[in-house]
């Protein structure tokens, strides 16, 4: 049997579609455990609804506690031999789970992102051949191509997952998914990659800028814990180039603080005490002697003040989200 977690909060405009291509699956052996976090919209008499047509559905309503408290209880309320994780705008595509191997830790499939009805864009879950994976190559997908940094198309074995003690960070707003797959990680999991694509998720920058507006202090800090761990855990690695991979987190460490500060323009949370912290973060910064021309462009940009440039790349990137109407 597989858990299919799913958190809402007020979801009530695409929360049937998801639960329909759920419900759907060919792969009939489901639990469904939808945990309403406090909706304040019609979200729970939808799932309502929905329960009293299909019995493997179980409702679970708490008080507003945010998406990994509502995951963590889902988790607790989970029976099946795997679970995966569904978001209530996102969809199951069909037959999800007819290729399923017996019995590793983690299974990653591909997922389809779609931005519009007819912009729809393919993510391989990995780069490389189907079938069972090291760790060895789990290490360099997290590392070289950001793979693993989303729980979307994955199945985790519940019983791996439990016994490690395995969980999501409440105190996490931003990256919350990474982190849960970093635990993961540290325990090396025996993995299996299925090139095939099982989820759609739809993409949006409305969440992402409502958690810059709201707590820009909060998102700087989730994003400092983000890069420390992943480099903590590529000083603990036992082989590998761990020298290697240190000087691509530094690059990529360069040009995500960059991009913040780009959010941080864009919902006028560009405080000069947010400036100043940036900067410092970026001082504090190794920077690669043989990194790219565009990353210590960046880096110079925030070390050195030159906000005006930054200010600049930010209504550029409103201006093409308008025109692509992200």
């Amino acid at each position: 049997m597989i858990s299919v977690i799913i958190p809402v909060y007020n979801g009530a405009e695409s929360l049937e579609a998801c639960l329909r291509s759920v419900t759907l699956q060919s792969y009939s052996d489901l639990e469904i455990i939808v945990i309403d976090d406090g909706s304040t919209d019609d979200s729970y008499l939808i799932c309502e609804r929905l329960m009293q047509l299909d019995g493997r559905i179980r409702l679970i309503k708490q008080e507003n506690a945010g998406v990994s408290a509502a995951r963590n209880r889902g988790l607790s309320l989970a029976h099946g031999e795997y679970v995966t994780f569904v978001d209530a705008d996102d969809i199951l595509l069909p037959d999800a789970f007819l290729e399923i191997p017996m019995h590793p830790d983690l299974i990653v499939f591909d997922r389809i992102m779609s931005k519009s009805y007819r912009n729809r864009i393919y993510i391989k879950g990995i780069q490389g051949e189907a079938g069972l994976m090291d760790i060895a190559t789990l290490e360099y997908n997290w590392i070289m191509h950001e793979k693993l940094l989303s729980i979307w198309g994955m199945l985790y074995k519940r019983e791996f997952l439990n016994g490690h003690d395995i969980r999501f960070d409440t105190t996490l707003i931003q990256g919350e998914d990474a982190h849960f797959n970093y635990m993961v990680l540290r325990y090396k999991p025996i993995s299996w990659y299925c090139n095939k694509a099982i989820y759609q998720y739809q993409f949006s920058t409305s969440t992402l800028k409502n958690r810059w507006r709201k707590k820009p202090d909060l998102m700087i800090s989730n994003s400092l814990e983000y890069f420390e761990y992943r480099f903590d855990y590529v000083s603990s690695m036992e082989s590998g180039d761990k020298d290697g991979y240190r000087t691509i987190l530094l690059e990529k460490k360069i040009r995500s603080f960059f991009y913040h500060a780009i959010d941080l323009c864009e919902v006028s949370q560009d405080s000069e005490q947010r400036k100043e912290r940036l900067a410092q973060i970026m001082a504090e910064t190794d920077v690669p002697e043989d990194c790219g021309m565009k990353t210590r462009m960046f880096y110079n940009c925030i070390v050195k003040g030159k906000w005006h440039i930054i200010s600049l790349a930010a209504k550029v990137r409103l201006f093409y989200h308008a025109i692509m109407k992200i």
